[in-house]
Order: C-alpha cells, then sequence, then structure tokens
C-alpha cells in the first residue's frame, strides 16, 4: 500500500538549502538547481505604519461605542493596488469597527479637534478600497467607530490594541496593530450638557393645599361659621371650563 510522503514545511526547506550550500561552497557538487538558489523576496506592496502613536486615542462615546483616532503613514511603493477586503477588530468587540464614511459619525469634529496638519488627511477610502492605490506616500488618521462599550476595568489613560487587516486583489495580507489611550472626556463633557438642559425634575407638590386653594400663592377663601366651604376664585373657573 503507497504511503504519503509528508510535505516539507518552510522551516526545513530552508534548513535543507542552508546546508547544501555550505556544501557547495566547499566544492562538492551537490547538485543544486534554481529551485534551491536563493530567492529574491518579495517585493512590498504596501505598508501601513502608526506614527505618533502618543496622540493616539479611544475615545468613549456618551452612550455606548468608541471612536478611536491614529495618526498612521501609508507607502505604496508598487503602482496598481487593489484592495479588496478589510477589517478592524478589538479584543473586546465582537463586530468589526466601521471604516466607511468618517466624516458622518456622531462626534467626528469633535474627536477629530487638534490633530494636525490641516487640513486633515483621512487615510480611510485607501484603506477600504474606495480611492485606488498608486506609488505614493501620505500621512493621515485611521478613524474607526466600534459599538460595544470599552471593558470598564479601563482607566483614563489606559492602552488598548486593535487590529487592521488589508487583503488585495493578489490575495496578499497586511495586518497592522494600532494602540490607543483611553479618553473619557467626551463622554463627561455631553453627560454634563445634557444634566443642564434637562435638569432633574424636582420634587413633585400636591395641586391643592391643605384649605383648598391651588398651590399659587393664592390665599383662602375666608368661610363663615356654619356655612359650606366655598372653592376659591381658580377653582371656580377650573369647574366652568369642565
Amino acid at each position: 500500500m503507497p504511503t504519503r510522503i509528508r510535505k516539507r514545511t518552510i522551516a526545513e526547506t530552508q534548513e535543507n538549502r542552508r546546508r547544501l550550500l555550505a556544501l557547495r561552497e566547499t566544492g562538492l557538487d551537490v547538485g543544486l538547481n534554481d529551485a534551491f538558489l536563493p530567492r529574491r523576496p518579495l517585493r512590498e506592496r504596501l505598508r501601513l505604519e502608526p506614527v505618533d502613536e502618543e496622540s493616539a486615542t479611544i475615545f468613549t462615546r456618551p452612550s455606548h461605542g468608541f471612536i478611536l483616532v491614529a495618526p498612521a503613514q501609508l507607502i505604496v511603493p508598487v503602482s496598481r493596488v487593489l484592495i479588496l477586503d478589510f477589517e478592524m477588530t478589538a479584543p473586546w468587540d465582537e463586530l468589526p469597527l466601521e471604516l466607511e464614511g468618517p466624516e458622518e459619525f456622531s462626534f467626528y469634529r469633535d474627536v477629530v479637534e487638534g490633530f494636525y496638519p490641516l487640513p486633515l488627511t483621512i487615510l480611510n477610502p485607501w484603506l477600504i478600497g474606495e480611492r485606488p492605490l498608486y506609488c505614493s506616500q501620505r500621512k493621515g488618521l485611521v478613524i474607526a467607530r466600534g459599538q460595544s462599550s470599552i471593558p470598564r476595568e479601563c482607566a483614563e489613560g489606559s492602552w488598548l490594541k486593535l487590529e487592521l487587516s488589508l487583503r488585495d486583489h493578489k490575495d496578499n495580507e497586511l495586518r497592522c496593530e494600532f494602540r490607543g489611550r483611553v479618553d473619557h472626556k467626551l463622554k463627561r463633557s455631553y453627560e454634563r450638557l445634557l444634566r443642564k438642559q434637562y435638569p432633574y425634575p424636582k420634587p413633585r407638590e400636591p395641586f391643592f393645599g391643605r384649605d383648598g386653594a391651588l398651590r399659587n400663592n393664592e390665599r383662602p377663601v375666608p368661610q363663615t361659621a356654619g356655612s359650606p366651604p366655598q372653592p376659591s376664585q381658580r377653582q371656580t373657573d377650573m369647574i366652568k371650563k369642565i
């Protein structure tokens, strides 16, 4: 019964090539063919590098979720690179982050405030395949939105990691890790604003006082002994409307 020959791993092939090349250098004829000659590394097609990591921020949103703003540099050493698939993930979020249309995100102006140079360059359109990638180099911002809230144990200023994966038309895959510092200022500022616009209601007072008068500084109608209680003028008006 024929047995299946196990395929060599990449590490085993590299080690075998190294030994054969060492024997050939000693003058021995080991019968090397082109398959064992040193190969040129594949040309890099795309590179995405975080820059100025100290300013990368993960803003917590007032209701739920978060927004990542990370400066990065996109380098394309070759022309005609087409991104077919992309995904950005966070360890605490089951769903992938949103990268499409960051200018339409709620609180967009708040989260990009303070980033330079102006006008801002948003790298998202090139990373998701909306714009063609030609031989170029540009710096800008990567902005992503997540729907799940960050873990409660992550205090202000703590660092969290996220990963962006890209795949081009030649099935090459690029993975880039981003780090961001947690910032709760956006959430706190909007919560304060809401409390000012919609303050907590005051304790409810009874509609009528003990003496039968409404709570509008009206004086109770004087009653004479032996006569039935008389309604106030406002009570009379209300009865007429009914």
